[in-house]
């Protein structure tokens, strides 16, 4: 997360998707009423964003993934945009800019991002129903921790390998896919 947006009055989610619409090149969060500005991605985070893409191309219909851009409305003056997201609500409308029925939610770590996507992240997609999965991808120590919402709370794993079963929808990632193209050793 970078600085919030100088000088914008607070805005609830509905206004700020309307205003985000309007704006040209730069990325926003919507964060309890304050606009705020992400940062610039280094290559690493776009790398594993991308690989964290391709890992769910086998969602199968209704589902379909997302990079970048589809937002999650958490609440009225929350609004989060991931770096990845499975949407399993009706992807007909394509001016849509909000998940209807986001179940996988991805965040890539980076310095800016890991407070929020660890803490308030984590708590604030979780009050979404439809949220199953949410995976924090940390590219630097090649970690994912994985929570799953579970009856009576959430179940955490944290994994370096090995495969996880996104039921629903019923799609299985390798966690070393995270990792493709990554070079070995210090990033």
């Amino acid at each position: 997360m970078s600085a919030p947006a100088a000088s914008l009055p607070s805005m609830t989610s509905d206004e700020f998707l309307v205003w985000a619409e309007a704006q040209s090149d730069e990325k926003f969060e919507l964060h309890e009423g304050v606009v705020v500005a992400m940062a610039g991605e280094r290559r690493l985070h776009a790398l594993v964003k991308r690989n964290a893409l391709v890992t769910l191309l086998g969602t199968k219909p209704p589902c379909a993934p997302y990079v970048d851009g589809i937002a999650i409305k958490v609440s009225e003056t929350t609004t989060y945009i991931p770096d990845v997201l499975v949407d399993c609500g009706d992807q007909n409308d394509m001016r849509e800019m909000t998940a209807v029925e986001p179940v996988i939610v991805i965040e890539v770590l980076s310095d800016s991002t890991s407070k929020t996507d660890t803490g308030a992240k984590l708590e604030g997609y979780f009050t979404v129903p439809s949220v199953q999965h949410y995976l924090i991808v940390d590219g630097v120590d090649r970690r994912v921790t994985y929570h799953r919402r579970e009856t009576g709370g959430l179940f955490t794993q944290i994994l370096h390998t090995g495969m996880i079963a996104l039921d629903p929808p019923g799609v299985t990632v390798s966690i070393d896919d995270f990792w493709r193209g990554l070079p070995d050793g210090e990033v």
